[in-house]
């Protein structure tokens, strides 16, 4: 088995050498494509000078978009989807893809993540339900964790995974095709996962193939609208997939609003102003 690595940068510069040297000398990967989404630093030029294979998009296109335009440079069978902010650790790559060939109906591996400290970040997640939605994007990923940990030791199927590193199969991939692109930066993989466990494949996390992660670092000149997107994302993700949309939708809302009120109560004016953005973009999306 062959794998093609897709690494979408956007002012990625400080991060992307240690990206693309975790992987450009593996033995499994066949390529690696970086998608430039119209970076103001110098990614591309420097993902170029790593020998990585570099598109140039002249408009930032979004995350999903980005990764479907890399996975068309490529043929292998599997594909690496790596944030620019993540690396691996060496032979977790191969680990995963042995461990991906053991299993036919297998259409994603995730890793374990862990973050600059070491400390392991919440990376098996379930779908959405209203309760949980309250919690949504914080407290649900740290249940979820919790809820799977106690499930599984070492590998096992899961709802979705944060797509910071997954292994994805590409026949599966192209005959969902691909991500949805009209989700821009966030839940467009809760969506992917969707639609291949819905089309009988299965999304899988293992143990013992782990990568490194500086969260945000990727998104760090978009920092300041992260939340909106997060709304927005997630609002696109409820109304094309959930059962019951206007009680998440209405779990969601509450949720966003308790963060507003919490932060109003610190008085941290400018995080209460980030959460009430956010709550007018999940409302009107």
């Amino acid at each position: 088995m062959t794998v093609d690595v897709v690494v979408v940068t956007f002012d990625s510069e400080a991060t992307i050498s240690e990206c693309i040297e975790s992987v450009s000398h593996d033995p499994v990967v066949s390529s690696v494509v970086v998608v430039d989404n119209r970076s103001s630093d110098g990614s591309a030029d420097r993902a170029e000078a790593l020998g990585a294979m570099v598109v140039r998009n002249t408009v930032n296109s979004g995350y999903g978009a980005g990764c479907n335009l890399g996975a068309r440079r490529g043929t292998a069978d599997w594909i690496l989807l790596l944030n620019p902010d993540a690396s691996m650790e060496p032979g977790s790559l191969r680990g995963m893809v042995r461990y991906a060939e053991g299993h036919d109906a297998l259409a994603v591996v995730a890793s374990e993540v862990l973050g600059p400290t070491g400390h392991a970040e919440p990376v098996r997640r379930r779908f959405p339900t209203w309760w949980r939605a309250f919690a949504e994007p914080g407290l649900a990923a740290r249940w979820d964790e919790r809820y799977y940990a106690r499930r599984q030791k070492d590998a096992g199927p899961v709802d979705w995974a944060s797509a910071s590193t997954l292994l994805v199969r590409r026949r599966a991939f192209e005959d969902v095709d691909g991500f949805d692109e009209a989700f821009f930066l966030y839940a467009e993989e809760i969506d992917l996962c969707a639609r291949l466990r819905r089309s009988g494949l299965a999304v899988h996390w293992v143990a013992g193939c782990p990568s490194r992660h500086a969260p945000g670092s990727s998104t760090g000149a978009l920092a300041a609208a992260g939340k909106v997107e997060w709304a927005r994302g997630f609002r696109r993700y409820v109304d094309k997939h959930a059962r019951h949309k206007a009680l998440i939708r209405a779990a969601v809302a509450a949720g966003l609003e308790a963060r507003v009120l919490y932060w109003t109560a610190r008085g941290d004016r400018q995080a209460a102003k980030k959460w009430s953005a956010a709550v007018k973009a999940f409302r009107t999306s």
